[in-house]
């Protein structure tokens, strides 16, 4: 018990001590006004270091307090938490070794003052004991307090500051491995919520500096890094900038026929586009209409294609898109969105009539559910359905996280290709055979033409004003379909300003119609104007989960159908991605 004892009280005077030498670095380099790449870096780190912090508190917000009853159960990993912590904290605060290995010299003053870090010989393999931790403690404060004091300047002959924000990185990255195993997977889900935080100038650099990550790292950490820049390069065109001005093509520049038309969604075909990316290069598309909205129609389906044309990581499960089209015969403006990748390229010149839709047409799970489709006449197996609901509520998490609002999801919206082919020879691709196997690893959301920024601090009302009191309008009369895939709240109150949690219910719809592998509107009476009649029989319908898939995916899907629409503020918008961190997570759990 002394040696956990030890442990215990280590760790605790560390973790705040960590946290405060990694602000005062970034400091450091933020003071030169010329060093972004570095400040990027050590932004990335520090906040990767309190989501792993954030672990540690305990359910009544209590900062470290979950760390002893861990240490209890697991002393060895306690013992090397408090090593690393250690180390991390002799890199930031030995203001000697900072000024002769760095090159970080505080202006003007001497570090002969400063307190030697180098005795307690962590480097070659020592501890701190009980004994030693204390005096290791008091020389860090007191370092951390001259330097606070300091004013300092970069020697810049070879940058070797970089040095030193690699072993942070590397002591940061090792702490991420230790703790719960559960607790360890909501940190991996809600890497980026920090995202929803930041604004433009702090988004453009952790894109930076995730980039500079991703090619310095290994494989695994690499791909984190990269989904992590793409993630911040596309949030700051969601929220904030138009980098180009997007690209408009006319109706001449298609092949369209009746038969390419998703029998899924009336809005949506697909195309034959010529002469892209180059001349007597043809491509398919994916032609999303959108109908039905205000005189703004043209300027929101440019911001829409803006940010759809944007790099980012295929965990959205949001589809490229090229640019927009004008029908000026049927009055309407359509994204032109890009297929998977062995879809929409290396075709023939030009197809042959029908031959869209033999090869190439998307299946809607909407259809799959309803069994209309001949590559599943039966349940999917569970093991597959598993996956699919993990990839469509991450791809949430992170939409909001990045600041989307779907608006539209439901089972017509999710839409499944022809899988992926390796041909002994001719072109990658579907093969010649009809029905192809469908690849239902990689689902594509669609129905974008309802979806917003979700702007918390410019849209602060819970309501759409009103414009009509007679017949509540309100400034979007047609801004969705309200379904029974809608929160009951909204069915009842259409003025009611969409949220993430209208989201997260509608999602709970689609993964109760996975689970269940049957639509809804077989299921219950869709037509219902008793909401709270339509939320027990939906919880109702959950109960059912639990003989099917087992009771960690009903219980999921029960908390996205029970989820409060009262999410405005900042503080609860924090608490709903920690909702949607841990549903994710647990999702992970189940396996068939």
């Amino acid at each position: 018990m002394a040696e956990v004892f030890g442990i215990v009280t280590g760790v605790l005077g560390l973790l705040p001590l960590c946290r405060d030498g990694l602000g005062m670095i970034k400091d450091v380099f933020e003071a030169t006004n010329v060093l972004q790449l570095a400040v990027g870096r050590l932004e990335l780190q520090r906040d990767r270091y309190d989501e792993w912090r954030e672990i540690w508190r305990s359910d009544e917000g209590e900062k470290d307090a979950k760390f002893e009853a861990y240490a209890k159960i697991n002393p060895e990993a306690g013992k090397r938490i408090m090593r690393q912590l250690a180390l991390l904290s002799q890199a930031l605060f030995d203001a000697r070794v900072l000024e002769d290995q760095y090159g970080i010299k505080p202006e003007g003053r001497s570090t002969r003052d400063t307190k030697d870090l180098s005795i307690f010989k962590l480097k070659y393999g020592e501890n701190l004991t009980v004994e030693t931790q204390h005096s290791f403690l008091e020389r860090c404060r007191v370092n951390l307090s001259f330097m606070k004091r300091c004013r300092f300047v970069l020697r810049k002959k070879d940058a070797a500051w970089n040095n030193l924000i690699d072993l942070l990185k590397e002591y940061n990255e090792n702490l991420a491995t230790y703790g719960p195993k559960f607790d360890l997977a909501k940190m991996l889900k809600g890497e980026f919520q920090v995202l929803r935080q930041l604004q433009l100038d702090e988004l453009r650099r952790l894109a930076e500096a995730a980039a500079f990550e991703a090619k310095n790292s290994s494989a695994d950490s690499a791909d984190r890094y990269h989904d992590l820049s793409l993630a911040a390069q596309f949030s700051a065109v969601v929220k904030y900038e138009r980098p180009h001005a997007a690209f408009k093509f006319s109706m001449r520049d298609f092949r369209l026929d009746p038969s390419y038309i998703l029998t899924s969604s009336e809005s949506s075909t697909m195309a034959l586009l010529f002469d892209y990316p180059v001349k007597k290069e043809h491509r398919v598309v994916l032609i999303e209409w959108i109908d039905d909205l205000d005189r703004d129609q043209e300027r929101d389906t440019r911001i829409k294609t803006l940010m759809l044309a944007t790099p980012k990581p295929g965990q959205l499960l949001l589809p490229t898109c090229y640019g927009m089209v004008e029908d000026t015969f049927a009055g309407r403006f359509g994204l032109v969105l890009a297929p998977p990748t062995h879809i929409r390229s290396n075709l023939p010149a030009i197809l042959p009539a029908g031959a869209i839709s033999q090869k190439r047409m998307p299946v809607s799970l909407k259809e799959l559910l309803d069994k209309k489709h001949p590559s599943c006449v039966h349940t999917l197996d569970l093991g597959l359905r598993f996956r699919l609901a993990n990839k469509l509520v991450d791809a949430i998490h992170m939409m909001h996280c990045v600041g989307w609002v779907h608006k539209n999801i439901r089972s017509n919206s999710i839409l499944f290709f022809p899988a992926r082919n390796k041909p002994s020879s001719g072109p990658p691709g579907p093969a010649s055979g009809y029905p192809q196997p469908l690849g239902y690893d990689e689902p594509l959301f669609v129905g974008l033409g309802n979806a917003r920024v979700d702007d918390v601090l410019n849209d602060p009302d819970v309501h759409y004003p009103v414009v009509d009191d007679r017949r509540m309008v309100s400034r979007r009369p047609n801004d969705i379909n309200l379904d029974y895939y809608q929160h009951p709240d909204k069915r009842w109150n259409p003025t009611l300003r969409y949220s993430r949690a209208h989201d997260i219910y509608s999602l709970g719809c689609v993964l109760l119609e996975i689970g269940l592998w049957k639509p809804l509107d077989q299921l219950v009476e869709i037509e219902d104007e008793e909401f709270e009649r339509t939320k027990r029989n939906f919880q109702g319908l959950t109960m059912k989960l639990d003989g099917m898939t087992g009771s960690v995916y009903g219980n999921v899907v029960r908390q996205c159908l029970a989820i409060s629409t009262r999410e405005r503020t900042e503080a609860e918008s924090r608490e709903l991605s920690k909702f949607c961190s841990e549903i994710a997570a647990t999702l992970g759990k189940c396996y068939a």
